[in-house]
C-alpha cells in the first residue's frame, strides 16, 4: 500500500498491480481529479469516512510534474476550481498545453469542470482562450490614470456527444495504464461467472487440465517461430486478475480474427505453470459480442423457467378472451398447452365474438401452464375465478 504513495509513471505495470491489491482489500481507487488529487497517489476519506485512494496527477501520461505541481499549489492557495475557465485562468504554466489538457480531460481529472469528450472536441477553442488569458496575465498596461483593468475573455464551447463508456475506458487505459472508473467486462460479469473460471481462482490442481477463461484483451504480441510460423502472446484480464495466453500457430490460424486489443473474449485450453506462472495454451477462442450475450440471456431464462418450482393454482374457471382477428395458430398453440396438462378441476372457457364457450378441457392448473399461456395471450385477456 505504501508504494502507491510514490507513483512512477515509468512503471505502469507496478502501479496497476498495486491498485488491484488495494481494490482486493476493499479500498476504492478513484480516477484523478484536479479538485482532489495530489501529485502522488493519496489516501482520502469520503463524506462517510470511508477510505479511498485518489489517483495521482503525476501518473497521467502527457501531464508532467510541472503541471501537476502547479494545479495542486494553486488549489491549496485559492481553493477548488469552479469551472473550466476558472481552471485555465488560475493554472499559469507554459506546460499546460494541448496534450496535457486533453490528457486531463480524457482520464476524468476535469470531470468536475466539464464532460470529457466535450473538452476534447473543443480543444482548439480552449487553447485560444488559454493563450488569451496568459497574454492578459503577462501584460501590464498602465495609463496616466493607473492600471487599466482588462476584461477577461469568455469561453464558449460547441455542443458535442458525450464520450461512451468504451471511449472513456480506452482513454484511461492509454493514459493511466489501467481501467479506473469502470471495467470493460463489468456488464459481462454474470456471463463470465457462469461460463468461465475466474482468473484469480486458477490453482495448481488445474494445471494440465482444460479450463475456460474470459476477459478483455489488453496486449497482443505476435512473433515468428523458428519454423517461420506465426504465433501470439496475448494478455487478458477480468475483474480480478490477468493471464497470458499462448496462441500457437495451429490455434492462431483458426482464431486469428479474435486477437485484437480491447476485444472481450472467451478462451479455452490447457492450463500451464511453465516458468512459475499460470499460462493458458489456447485451443479455441471467440469474441463475446451482443449477439452472444443475447443468446446467453435466452439460455439463462429457459434454465430459470425449467428450474422454477411449479405452483398449483386453485381456480374453478379459466376464461380466455379471443379477438375475432386472432390467427388460428394461436388456438392451436392453446390446444397443445392444454393437451399437455393433467386432468383436474379447472374448466377452460373461450370468450369469442361476445360469446362464452366452454371447452372440453378440465385441468389441474399450475404456474407452468399459465406462463405458456401468457406467452401467446395478453394477461388482460385472461381471467380466473
Amino acid at each position: 500500500m505504501a508504494a502507491l504513495m510514490t507513483s512512477d509513471q515509468g512503471n505502469i505495470e507496478r502501479i496497476a498491480i498495486e491498485v488491484e491489491e488495494a481494490q482486493d482489500i476493499g479500498i476504492a481507487v478513484l480516477p484523478p481529479n484536479v479538485n482532489e488529487s495530489f501529485g502522488e497517489f493519496a489516501v482520502i476519506k469520503d463524506k462517510n469516512d470511508k477510505v479511498n485512494i485518489r489517483f495521482g496527477l503525476k501518473a497521467i501520461k502527457n501531464v508532467g510534474h510541472t503541471v501537476a505541481d502547479e494545479i495542486v499549489r494553486e488549489r491549496k492557495k485559492n481553493g477548488k476550481y469552479q469551472s473550466l475557465a476558472d481552471f485555465l485562468e488560475r493554472v499559469v504554466t507554459k506546460d499546460l498545453n494541448k496534450k496535457s489538457i486533453e490528457a486531463l480531460a480524457k482520464v476524468g481529472a476535469l470531470d468536475d469542470l466539464g464532460e470529457r469528450n466535450h473538452i476534447v472536441e473543443n480543444i482548439e477553442t480552449i487553447l485560444i482562450f488559454s493563450k488569451n488569458i496568459q497574454k492578459i496575465n503577462n501584460s501590464s498596461q498602465d495609463t496616466l490614470f493607473g492600471t487599466m483593468e482588462i476584461k477577461t475573455p469568455t469561453i464558449e464551447l460547441k455542443p458535442t456527444i458525450a464520450a461512451t463508456k468504451n471511449q472513456r475506458l480506452h482513454w484511461e487505459k492509454e493514459l493511466l495504464g489501467l481501467y479506473v472508473s469502470d471495467h470493460p467486462i463489468s456488464e459481462y460479469k454474470y456471463f463470465f461467472e457462469k461460463m468461465t473460471t475466474p482468473i484469480s481462482s486458477l490453482d495448481n490442481s488445474m494445471v494440465g487440465k482444460s479450463v475456460k477463461v474470459g476477459g478483455v484483451i489488453t496486449k497482443v504480441q505476435r512473433i515468428m517461430t523458428k519454423r517461420k510460423q506465426n504465433m501470439a502472446f496475448v494478455t487478458i484480464e477480468d475483474l480480478r486478475g490477468r493471464i497470458e495466453l499462448l496462441v500457437f500457430p495451429n490455434a492462431l490460424e483458426t482464431t486469428g480474427a479474435v486477437w485484437q486489443e480491447e476485444k472481450i473474449i472467451l478462451a479455452d485450453g490447457k492450463l500451464s505453470d511453465k516458468d512459475g506462472s499460470f499460462k493458458l495454451i489456447v485451443d479455441n477462442a471467440q469474441i463475446i459480442n451482443e449477439e452472444e450475450m443475447a443468446k446467453f440471456r435466452r439460455i439463462v431464462v429457459t434454465q430459470e423457467k425449467n428450474n422454477r418450482p411449479v405452483k398449483k393454482i386453485k381456480a374453478k374457471k379459466l376464461t380466455i378472451t379471443i379477438s375475432p382477428t386472432t390467427d388460428k395458430s394461436v388456438i392451436e398453440k392453446l390446444s397443445q398447452i392444454f393437451d399437455s396438462g393433467k386432468l383436474g378441476e379447472t374448466k377452460i372457457f373461450l370468450y369469442i365474438n361476445d360469446t362464452k364457450v366452454q371447452t372440453s378441457y378440465s385441468l389441474e392448473l399450475d404456474s407452468s401452464i399459465m406462463e405458456k399461456v401468457k406467452e401467446i395471450i395478453s394477461e388482460k385477456n385472461i381471467e380466473m375465478e
